[in-house]
C-alpha cells in the first residue's frame, strides 16, 4: 500500500466538531506464489486417482478478496489431468506406462480478485507400471513392476 500523507492515522479524528470516519480499501498489490518451486508425483497405471496431489499458492494481500486463492488452472495443453479450486490434480483418463512414462505439466493460480501468478509451476507427475506376470520356461515371473 502506498505511504500516507498528513497528520498520523488514529483511526478517528475531530475536525471542527465533525467526526470523520476514513476507511481504507485493500488493493489487489500481490500476486499468489506457490509455496514449492515445483511438484512431483507418482501415479501406478491403469487407474482413475480422484486426487493425485495437491498444489498450494499463497498471496501476501491483506483482505479476504485479494489474499485468498480462488481459481488453479492448467495451463499446458491436451493433458489427460484437471485440477479443482483447491489445486487437487487428479487424472482424467487411464495412464498408460507403454504409452507415457512421465508428464510436465504447468499450472498457474489466481486470486479472488482475479491477479495471476507471475510464475506458473511445474508438475511432474510419473507414470509406474503394473506387475504384468509372464511364462519363463514353466514359471511365472513378473516382467514388469512398479518400483
Amino acid at each position: 500500500m502506498g505511504e500516507r500523507q498528513g497528520t498520523p492515522w488514529t483511526g478517528r479524528q475531530s475536525i471542527a466538531g465533525a467526526v470523520v470516519h476514513i476507511q481504507v480499501n485493500d488493493v489487489n498489490e500481490f500476486a499468489p506464489v506457490f509455496r514449492e518451486s515445483q511438484y512431483q508425483a507418482a501415479v501406478t497405471e491403469g487407474k482413475i486417482y480422484d486426487s493425485i496431489l495437491q498444489v498450494e499458492a499463497t498471496d501476501q494481500d491483506c483482505s479476504p478478496q485479494y489474499s485468498q486463492i480462488c481459481n488453479y488452472q492448467i495451463t499446458t495443453t491436451n493433458t489427460p489431468f484437471a485440477i479443482d479450486r483447491n489445486g487437487n490434480i487428479r487424472n482424467t483418463e487411464k495412464l498408460s506406462f507403454d504409452r507415457q512414462q512421465h508428464y510436465k505439466i504447468q499450472v498457474t493460480a489466481w486470486d479472488c480478485g482475479q491477479k495471476r501468478a507471475l510464475h506458473s509451476v511445474p508438475v511432474h507427475i510419473e507414470v509406474k507400471p503394473v506387475c504384468k506376470p509372464g511364462w519363463q520356461g514353466q514359471i511365472c515371473v513378473c516382467k514388469r513392476c512398479s518400483v
